[in-house]
Formats: structure tokens, sequence, C-alpha cells
């Protein structure tokens, strides 16, 4: 069953926003079981990778280890994959090596999450690890994208507490219509709210990195 989730519904808007940024070969670092992206481009082809064998995966291998020469593709998503990642600074510079010049990396990793995929749960992302890594690895123009604030946050943690603790997505619906508000009336009250403190919280960020 799908429960609407803030962080999700903010992720979604941002990549859309960069969206016209991706084109030609695009590889997908990380894909999984469902094809979240690929729709918004408008690109030449759209590789999706991952770390095991399953339908709908093209090529198998991790972050660190992509099996593409250099200067391969024009552009990489990879969305909530990096703080998975043992070494962030090494699938970094792996992107830098596969893209063509002036290609793109755009990419999201949380600041607030629960812990998951345990015991392969490392990091969490601030601004300023985006600009560290991206930079050290070469890439040249960064913009980044905060998502949400405050408000959106402690629901987001509201709305996985429910959907672990109730075991959410195997049961009633219920559920979902109460959720769903819980985190618009949020994401509401986050636009509305211009206080310094509000910009202290972020689900997280979404990057766009040129090389």
């Amino acid at each position: 069953m799908y429960i609407e989730q803030p962080e999700r519904v903010l992720i979604n808007k941002a990549m859309a926003k960069f969206a016209s940024h991706i084109r030609g070969k695009v590889l997908d670092v990380g894909a999984g079981t469902f094809d979240r992206y690929s729709k918004l481009f408008s690109c030449e082809s759209y590789t999706r990778m991952d770390v095991s064998v399953r339908e709908g995966i093209d090529l198998v291998g991790t972050a660190e280890s992509i099996s593409a020469p250099d200067g391969y593709y024009d552009a990489i998503i990879c969305t909530q994959v990096l703080g998975d990642v043992k070494d962030p600074r090494i699938a970094v510079k792996e992107f830098f090596r596969v893209l063509k010049p002036s290609g793109v990396v755009l990419t999201s990793e949380a600041l607030f999450n629960p812990l998951h995929d345990q015991p392969n749960d490392y990091w969490r992302f601030t601004p300023y690890t985006f600009t560290m890594l991206f930079t050290e690895a070469g890439f040249s123009g960064i913009a980044i994208e905060a998502l949400g604030g405050f408000w959106s946050v402690g629901a987001q943690q509201i709305i996985r507490y429910c959907i672990e603790r109730f075991d959410l997505y195997n049961h009633s619906r219920m559920w979902n219509l109460p959720l769903k508000y819980l985190g618009r009336i949020s994401m509401w009250l986050d636009i509305h709210d211009h206080s310094k403190v509000n910009s202290l919280y972020h689900h997280g960020f979404v990057v766009l990195a040129t090389k």
C-alpha cells in the first residue's frame, strides 16, 4: 500500500525542478526495484544500476565501482544511496570518472532519517558535506536544494513511526488519509514559517553538480 510521505513528495518536486539538466546517456545508481524518475527526463538511454541482479536492473555494480569506461555517461541519478555507501568520497569520484565533460550528477540524501537497511546505514548529509564531496572530486557548479523544514520533518518522523510500528504497508488503508493530510498540513506550515529556526531543519538535500 502506498502511503504519502513529505520527504518523498519534496524529493520528487526537486527532481522535477532539475529534470531539464538530465539528457543523453543517463545512469541511475541504486535504482532499486521501482523506476521512480525515468519518465521525468528526455534522454537517449536510461540505465538502471543496482548491487544485485533483479527485474528491471540493466547493470550490476556499486556506487564505488561502476562498470563503465571513463567519460561514458552524460548524467547520473543517485537518490537516497550515498548514506548507505561505506566511502561516499570514492563514490563521488567514480561519478566524476564515468561522466563526460560537462556531465551532471543529480543526487539526494537525508539529514533526518531513522536507522534503516541495517547494518548498511552509515551517513547523514549537510549541505557542507555535499559541497566538500563534490568539490574534492573535481566538480565545478554545485546547486543545493533544501527539502522542507521543521514541521514536515516532524510529520515525516511520525508517519515513519506509524508505518514501522503498525506495519502499515501490509495493513489497513484507514491510516492512509489521515497521514496524508498530516504531511500536507506540515508542508503548508513550512512554506509559511519564515523563522530562522525553521530553516535549520530539513529532511535532506537534492544536489545538482556539474563536471
